[in-house]
């Protein structure tokens, strides 16, 4: 068993800064996991219940209390900048445990079915962090993705390194469609900080001792973006952030650009007098602005 650990990229250029990794030293205090389903009801005139999923999330609250590591405290703290800011973080509760890869569907296969319990896997896609490969009895959460998405654990009952093979003890209960992740259920790949969360994660008591006690949230989406990744990409030098990887917010926002250069010219303000016939270059027109 490992300890629990925190990884993150402070610069989009990881051969400017590598991705850096915070070791808490120990297991944490509590891990507080609240998986939720946006969801509207209607009923009918007669009474009959229809339901409406939109998008599923999860809220991952970690706390570690009252540990006495200075140089730990100061890591944190310069971590907790790099999440106000909207950055990206990877989280584990134990550092042997951070499998993820999502499952290869064939043609006509269907995960949900009363007979499989071998799964073929893509790549493992966080073997820098740690390349232990999933153990007998080992807890997996598997996932998909979209209004439909679905969620339910399972256990390990092997895994071969070499062929990429998951067998579990038990099939899956859910028909998942489209991409499907097995990940350790207490490692997250891409955590983010919410935007009203403005108490101080870390705190202290006289700074003899300090606790970290931190909200984070998972939006499905940008662990879909990993599909077409594998661990070669990932790499703490290098390689691709996952902020770049995922489409979330730069993890340096000082960079400079104005975040339209991939905008096709008639969308760009900035670029209206190269496309005379753009509806913006219209607009301005009107306006007496160009």
């Amino acid at each position: 068993m490992g300890n629990s650990a925190f990884y993150y990229y402070p610069h989009p250029d990881t051969s400017v800064r590598p991705r850096q990794t915070v070791d808490l030293g120990e297991i944490i205090s509590d891990l507080q996991i609240r998986p939720y389903r946006v969801s509207h009801d209607g009923v009918s005139v007669g009474g009959r219940l229809s339901r409406v999923n939109r998008r599923v999330g999860m809220s991952v609250r970690i706390i570690n209390e009252r540990f006495t590591d200075n140089q730990l405290a100061e890591k944190l703290y310069t971590m907790a900048d790099h999440m106000e800011r909207g950055g990206s973080v990877s989280f584990t509760v134990d550092t042997a445990k951070t499998y993820a890869a999502f499952g290869i569907k064939k043609t006509g296969d269907i995960y949900g079915t009363t007979t499989t319990e071998v799964y073929q896997m893509k790549d493992p896609l966080f073997d820098s962090m740690s390349s232990t490969a999933p153990a007998e009895n080992d807890v997996l959460l598997v996932e998909s993705f979209g209004a439909d998405a679905k969620r339910e654990e399972v256990r390990v009952h092997s895994y071969n390194a070499t062929t990429k093979v998951l067998t579990i003890k038990t099939p899956l209960l859910y028909a998942h469609s489209g991409p499907t992740l097995f990940r350790h259920r207490d490692f997250f790949p891409v955590l983010y900080r919410n935007a009203s969360e403005t108490n101080a994660a870390l705190t202290h008591d006289h700074r003899i001792s300090w606790t970290w006690d931190v909200n984070c949230e998972v939006y499905p989406a940008h662990l879909r973006e990993l599909y077409a990744e594998d661990s070669t990409t990932i790499t703490p030098s290098g390689g691709r952030t996952i902020d770049s990887i995922v489409g979330g917010t730069s993890a340096d926002i000082s960079m400079p650009g104005d975040g339209l250069s991939d905008l096709p010219a008639w969308l760009d303000i900035g670029k209206a007098d190269e496309e005379p016939d753009s509806p913006i270059r219209t607009m301005l027109e009107t306006l007496g602005l160009v």
